[in-house]
């Protein structure tokens, strides 16, 4: 049986809180992700250096000469990086880093998707930048977008797996979406092929045991 083919991937993240951090890693790490770009929001230099070290520890510093990093401001007056990370990395500057390049977030989405055409954008935050990169460029069209915002009620979770902040909710504005036009604009859009989205009520829990530790570590040596 032939080997899966790897997907090209645009991750478009933010990093108030962990869980577009943790993504990151594992769309890094995952054999069948091949990630061309990372792209943040609001885009400061904290967060792109952010983005740029967790490459290097995942994938090692050479990494970074084929996988693109942007912002969507990189001037951006507030750090946007929360505590956790800056657990994980102590010593992560604020500013720029002589040599390195800070790109416009919409700039390094149309190069991607020029250069390759089937790229799937996966938005973990508020989707500006793929905003952006559409109004910007009126000929660009996209095979696939994923997005994390969405909320599908409480009533399809199990009551043992509820988060208290949605229990017993059966609709609540997600914060990704916070822009009426912006979700608009997306959501008409006709040159995005495909859109998923992935509710918010059921990514934002984690339950992690014994259990799901072993059979993480059954799997992780067979992902190169």
């Amino acid at each position: 049986m032939a080997a899966p083919s790897t997907i090209d991937v645009i991750y478009d993240m933010e990093s108030a809180d962990p869980d577009d951090f943790f993504t990151l890693c594992f769309l890094l790490s995952h054999s069948r992700s091949n990630v061309r770009a990372v792209t943040t929001y609001p885009g400061s230099k904290a967060q792109i250096n952010l983005v740029r070290k967790t490459i290097e520890v995942v994938l090692g510093p050479n990494a970074l000469d084929h996988i693109k990093v942007g912002g969507y401001n990189v001037n951006h007056p507030k750090s946007s990086v929360s505590p956790f990370h800056y657990q994980i990395f102590p010593d992560l500057p604020s500013t720029e880093i002589d040599g390195v390049p800070y790109r416009k977030a919409s700039e390094v989405i149309c190069e991607i998707i020029d250069s390759f055409p089937h790229t799937v954008i996966i938005t973990g935050g508020p989707p500006f930048n793929l905003v952006a990169a559409l109004r910007e460029r009126s000929d660009l069209h996209l095979e696939k977008w994923i997005a994390q915002g969405g909320f599908a009620g409480d009533n399809i979770v199990s009551p043992q797996h509820r988060l208290t902040k949605f229990d017993g909710m059966e609709y609540c504005m997600a914060a990704n979406w916070s822009s009426v036009s912006n979700l608009h604009f997306l959501l008409d859009c006709p040159r995005i092929r495909q859109r998923i989205v992935v509710s918010k009520n059921v990514c934002h829990g984690v339950s992690y045991n014994k259990e799901v530790h072993q059979t993480i570590g059954e799997i992780s040596p067979k992902s190169p």
